[in-house]
This record gives C-alpha cells, structure tokens and sequence, in this order.
C-alpha cells in the first residue's frame, strides 16, 4: 500500500456542509438592521436579483478563461 499525498483538497460547502440560503438570510438581516432599515420582501428581491446577476457574471468570465 502506497501513502498518497494530496497537494490540494477541494469540496464543496454551499448547502453540502452549509445552509447557504439561511445564512444569505441571516446576514442580510444583520446588515440592515444595523443600518436600521426596514428588510422587506422588495428588499429582498432587489438582492437576489442583484447577488444572481453577480454570480452570472463571474461564471461566464470562468468559462472564458
């Protein structure tokens, strides 16, 4: 038996290991509610919105390189 040395160990955390969604959630509201606004569903979907187009934009810049 060979020992194998690993250089590199990736996995993968988002809603494996952990709960992405509520997290997201959590510091969203942590964030307004030290700026003291109100954190109401338009709100929310403004983010989303936001933090999607996000994500698109740097998965296809990934794809290019």
């Amino acid at each position: 038996m060979t020992d194998k040395k690993y250089q590199t160990f990736i996995f993968d955390l988002d809603d494996t290991l952990l709960d992405f969604k509520s997290a997201e959630q959590q510091a969203l509201q942590l964030l307004f509610s030290d700026l003291k606004l109100k954190l109401d569903e338009p709100a929310k979907q403004a983010f989303s919105n936001f933090n999607q187009s996000l994500w698109k934009k740097l998965e296809k810049k990934a794809n290019y390189s």
